[in-house]
């Protein structure tokens, strides 16, 4: 007969335990591991002279290595009488001390506290195969928890699938315990696919807040604010798991899987993230790491599929891991990076790779310069950063981080510029260049506003702040076209406060504090604006509010989700007449204006000829075709 259930139910049956037991024989069958791999977290919890017991023994090897190294009081069950017998005479007179009783783990006859600690190696699992049977479990862990010592420790040896791991993580949330999660060691045997995890929950003398620990790395012990940041962890855990197993068998061309990497102390935020890019072209050499300079993760080359490809295309490798390298992380060299690095490579490496043929490339800069000037945090933007980072050796952008805002994109960016004073020398943002292309973007479409002669572009207004760039060059480096006056708003006060400080926002840059952008009433006063710019997340309704404040002749701009473009330019269409929309990869640009837009337009021209030269819109820098092109018959924009 087969050893193994045709169907994981079968597991919860005491029946066919015992056909189980009948079948195996003498033969011991060890579920997820033997003594050398659980001993490294056994022995920290258990001492010899604890009263120890083994739920669901099975006819395991694991208590009768621990009785030969003096752990005589452990004290064995299971619900198959047939495997107890087996256990009983063959452990009666080797080991007489240590006894076998049927017993069912979920209605055990033991009085309240009588173990100091329990070993559940595997019967967890196998009692909850599947969401089903979720109540057998919790009436075991409720049992188990219920003989075991203030101090003492429940272990639980599991491969944490997730219905398991959400029994357990739900049966102790409101039970006070330090709840402690170890990976343990692979086989040597080879062993499961599947990591296989130690959770030691410990029950303390007296109420207390529940405390969540790791102990994945280096022995290591990590705090956790919550039991969600577990799951987590096990998660991207077995998830490696399954990487490296697939890895080992196909190509993931296409795919582009990558790999966080934490180091214990640093629990928040990942020390290397790890890109699996891989080629479905033929090269003679298979394999290389690229590391990527600090503060450039954000980078087309290195945060995008399609950048990351044209690396692997230069480089040409069938397999390329692309490392970009965290913020508060310090990182000395090239050469540090590649011995923390060295193990993690070789188990993502094509199979036959020789370690000590593996290339470790980087750019000019080496690991780069990354300079936290500013750290704070906002209700609604989360953790801020502004930092300095050098895109090359002589070229250094300010950048600006929101934890809540696309945490992985700049939220604003600058150019840096060298000014000498008095014999020294200092960096400060150069105000006369935009960085982003979707700001270059923005600042383009003013001259589409239809002026006579050389009047100026009456009030502009933008409407999110940001960190104060596109204000900046639009009230001072706006060449060819006189803006009269540049009016921003802004609801988070610390935005404003870092434009001001960080960013050199420009005296003539009004700026007004919004309680929310649906506050128009706490605009200044006005009589039509020429062109307003909606240059944050907005909702239709208020929208629209805005759209009734241009002047006959303005222009409206609004930067948006790609997906929403279709409507807010149906939007636009019920007042204005000449519509269009630019799109980027998940941004586009919608605009509209009541006064037609000609090609013929000589003031046009000329604006927005200067205005590309001056910002470099003009071709998109990894192709050969315009960023964007211009049908002026029906003012539809193509994508770049």
């Amino acid at each position: 007969m087969s050893l193994l259930p045709r169907q994981h139910s079968q597991f919860a049956k005491e029946d066919f335990w015992d056909d189980f037991f009948k079948a195996r024989g003498s033969k011991s069958f060890d579920w997820y591991g033997e003594y050398p791999e659980l001993c490294g977290v056994l022995h920290k919890y258990i001492k010899p002279a604890d009263q120890v017991l083994m739920v669901g023994c099975g006819n395991s090897k694991l208590s009768e290595d621990l009785y030969d190294l003096s752990y005589h009081n452990i004290t064995n069950i299971d619900v198959s009488d047939v495997v107890i017998k087996q256990m009983s005479q063959k452990n009666g007179k080797s080991r007489p001390k240590m006894s076998f009783i049927k017993m069912d783990a979920t209605k055990m006859s033991f009085e309240d506290k009588y173990f100091k600690s329990a070993i559940d190696k595997g019967t967890l699992d196998a009692v909850l195969p599947d969401p089903e049977h979720s109540s057998l479990a919790v009436s075991m862990l409720d049992e188990v928890w219920r003989v075991i010592k203030s101090m003492g420790s429940y272990i639980i040896v599991s491969l944490a699938q997730d219905h398991v791991l959400s029994t357990m993580i739900n049966a102790f949330k409101e039970r006070p315990c330090i709840f402690r999660v170890h990976k343990l060691p692979k086989s040597e045997s080879g062993g499961f696919l599947m990591p296989v995890f130690a959770f030691v929950i410990t029950k303390p003398i007296a109420a207390m807040p529940s405390i969540y620990e790791s102990s994945v790395a280096e022995g290591k012990i990590t705090r956790h604010s919550t039991s969600e940041e577990i799951v987590t962890l096990i998660k991207e855990i077995q998830y490696y798991a399954v990487l490296q197993n697939t890895l080992s068998k196909r190509k993931m061309e296409g795919e582009q899987p990558k790999v966080a990497l934490y180091t214990p102390d640093i629990a928040h935020s990942p020390r290397y993230t790890i890109y699996i890019v891989e080629s479905p072209k033929r090269y003679k050499n298979k394999f290389a790491v690229f590391i990527s300079p600090q503060g450039q993760e954000n980078n087309w080359m290195f945060s995008t599929n399609e950048g990351r490809l044209q690396l692997l295309s230069n480089i040409e490798v069938e397999r390329l891991l692309v490392v970009t390298l965290a913020r508060g992380h310090t990182y000395k060299d090239v050469e540090e990076i590649k011995t923390e690095l060295s193990s993690k490579v070789m188990e993502l490496a094509p199979h036959g790779t020789n370690e000590k043929n593996v290339p470790f490339l980087a750019m000019a800069e080496g690991v780069g310069i990354r300079n936290i000037v500013y750290e704070s945090e906002a209700e609604m933007l989360g953790l801020i950063y502004v930092e300095d980072v050098n895109t090359d050796a002589d070229t250094m952008l300010r950048q600006t981080f929101c934890e809540k805002f696309h945490p992985e994109l700049a939220f604003s960016s600058a150019r840096l510029k060298t000014v000498k004073s008095k014999g020294s020398t200092a960096r400060t943002v150069d105000v006369s260049q935009l960085v982003c292309d979707v700001e270059k973007v923005l600042a383009s479409l003013t001259c589409f506003y239809n002026r006579v002669g050389d009047e100026p572009l009456p009030n502009l207004l933008i409407v999110g702040l940001k960190c104060g760039t596109l204000a900046n060059f639009l009230s001072t480096y706006h060449r060819g076209i006189v803006i009269e006056s540049v009016q921003c708003v802004e609801t988070e006060k610390v935005l404003i406060d870092i434009a001001n400080r960080f960013y050199s926002l420009d005296d003539k840059v009004t700026v007004t504090t919004l309680d929310t952008y649906n506050s128009l009433d706490q605009l200044p006063s006005h009589s039509g604006y020429g062109c307003i710019i909606i240059n944050t997340d907005m909702d239709v309704e208020t929208l629209g509010k805005y759209l009734q404040l241009i002047s006959p002749t303005g222009l409206f701009v609004v930067k948006c989700q790609k997906e929403e473009s279709g409507q807010l330019l149906e939007l636009l269409k019920l007042s204005l007449t000449h519509c269009g929309c630019f799109h980027f990869d998940d941004i586009s640009v919608v605009f509209g204006s009541s006064t037609e837009i000609s090609s013929s337009n000589k003031t046009y021209h000329s604006n927005m000829s200067r205005l590309i030269e001056k910002t470099k819109i003009g071709k998109n820098k990894n192709a050969s075709e315009p960023m964007f092109s211009l049908d002026f018959s029906s003012m539809v924009v193509s994508d770049h």
